[in-house]
């Protein structure tokens, strides 16, 4: 765990000094004096507004563009998901995405280039994209970034503000609005999420409940704990503490071992990092929101928080049937624990070698008074953006607007419906509880401005696998951090505004 938080620490300070201020002439410079940055203008177009009451389809023009390359640059452990796949593929997930692509490069006589960063850290893709960016290179025309890790394209003026490009409507529901009203600020959004994002499917997080076991545990009233769950779920009732309660009576020794290890039966299982920075999103607690007259604020450090900390520690560390670990996920597919947090993708990847059945349910709730089931992403999806070196923002705009609409009809379905809802639906109840957890999913932009602000969106990761309590203590140790930040991308939010206008 030293070694995380070392390595959290030296990422910031990494990102700190990526970060850098703009001319008044709109012109990315940086503070480094051995880097000099030509003079790029960035490309003009005219916004048109269209108005249509049609949220479903896209406003586009019937035009080609002669055989342009769109060249997107990706991590290449995202290039397979969201980008490109081959004709001969097999997997009906690739299918859909070879489909995808061949509709929209027929359609505008476009190629689709990916252009692939191979580096295996968090930071890398970014890193290199800042290096093309501060020399004024057109090395490509759209980026699938990493969430928590692209928060320098704002701060470097190298990203397009998306309301300025001629073809893209937001509004339409092939773009992901919930995440993309936050990241609007001040007439300006420059990270956009939309349906070509189908990494903000695979790292949506949801509490997987092996079904077989749970089918063994009765309570006084002969009703399977199976039966318990879905009861409580559909009443309201599937709270924390109520979950709490459940897994502290699911433990039984296994092994010859003295005391908990490996090879027991657990009622509750985790691996201590990534996963515990999805419960402030299940317990409807913000990090960063707009406010009209301050701008940004954070409203992380509240009395629910340091409640959510305390329960968070019981669970984890207090919890009799609670088995932390980083191999913990074997273990749910070994039949060893009944309940398991982790992210969809499993399901595609370890998941479909779990003999035992199992079901996907959504988090528990905060309290009874929380309105609703709700969940969050693992940081690692990827945001869209154009960089201030395009060229032809009009066949950009056109082409994302097409990808992210053709990646809603025949892309989504495939992942959702055809695969999640039924190759791997091994119950009746799988559709209505996945249904559950993608109505609740929610984000903050807390996430994706992280690295700008204490890397917030992994605070309480950070208390808690630490077995601390005291939330409060931690978060005024980064308060600096937190409030510079903020005024570093305000400022470069209106700044940078101005991009792509004429």
């Amino acid at each position: 765990m030293k070694k995380i938080i070392v390595l959290i620490l030296a990422l910031t300070f990494i990102l700190t000094a990526f970060a850098c201020t703009k001319t008044e002439n709109e012109k990315p410079v940086t503070t480094d004096p051995n880097v000099t940055t030509p003079g790029v203008t960035p490309p003009v177009t005219t916004p048109e507004i269209t108005t249509t009451e049609d949220k479903t389809t896209p406003d586009l023009p019937d035009i080609t563009f002669n055989g342009a390359k769109y060249r997107v640059s990706t991590r290449a452990n995202a290039l397979s998901y969201e980008v490109f796949a081959d004709e001969t593929a097999t997997d009906i997930r690739q299918q859909a995405l070879w489909e995808r692509n061949e509709a929209v490069e027929d359609k505008y006589g476009v190629t689709i280039e990916p252009i692939v960063n191979q580096g295996g850290g968090f930071y890398d893709h970014v890193t290199e994209l800042g290096v093309w960016l501060r020399a004024g290179d057109d090395m490509y025309d759209l980026s699938l970034t990493y969430a928590a890790s692209c928060v320098g394209l704002i701060t470097n003026g190298f990203a397009v503000n998306w309301l300025n490009l001629k073809y893209n409507d937001l509004s339409k529901d092939y773009w992901l609005n919930d995440v993309n009203d936050l990241l609007t600020f001040d007439d300006a959004i420059y990270l956009a999420v939309g349906e070509m994002s189908i990494t903000t499917l695979l790292n949506t997080y949801a509490m997987f409940y092996n079904r077989s076991e749970g089918n063994k545990i009765l309570n006084e009233d002969d009703e399977t704990l199976t039966d318990t769950i879905f009861n409580a779920i559909r009443n309201e009732e599937w709270t924390m503490d109520y979950f709490i309660s459940i897994v502290n009576d699911i433990y039984t020794d296994m092994d010859d071992v003295m005391g908990p290890s490996a090879g027991d039966f657990y009622g509750f299982s985790a691996e201590a990092l990534t996963n515990l920075d999805i419960w402030q999103f299940a317990f409807d607690i913000p990090m960063i929101v707009q406010d009209e007259t301050a701008g940004l604020r954070s409203v992380f450090n509240s009395e629910k928080t340091a409640t959510m900390v305390d329960k968070l520690n019981d669970l984890y560390w207090e919890t009799k049937g609670s088995y932390i670990s980083g191999q913990c996920t074997n273990a749910f597919i070994q039949g060893n624990v009944v309940f398991h947090t982790t992210w969809l993708e499993r399901c595609f990847k370890d998941l479909p070698d779990m003999e035992e059945n199992y079901t996907i349910l959504p988090y528990p709730m905060y309290d009874e008074n929380q309105e609703k089931y709700l969940s969050g992403v693992m940081d690692n999806y990827n945001v869209l953006s154009v960089p201030y070196t395009c060229t032809n923002l009009d066949m950009v705009s056109v082409i994302t607007e097409a990808l992210n609409y053709e990646s809603k009809t025949r892309l989504y379905p495939v992942y959702y419906e055809k695969s999640l809802q039924s190759q791997y639906n091994r119950d009746p109840e799988t559709v209505e509880m996945l249904d559950i957890v993608m109505t609740g999913r929610t984000f903050d932009i807390g996430t994706i401005f992280g690295p700008f602000l204490g890397h917030m969106g992994a605070m309480v990761r950070t208390v808690v696998g630490y077995k601390n309590r005291d939330f409060s203590k931690y978060y005024d140790s980064q308060i600096e951090i937190i409030n510079s930040g903020i005024e570093d991308i305000m400022e470069q939010y209106n700044l940078n505004k101005i991009v792509g206008k004429e």
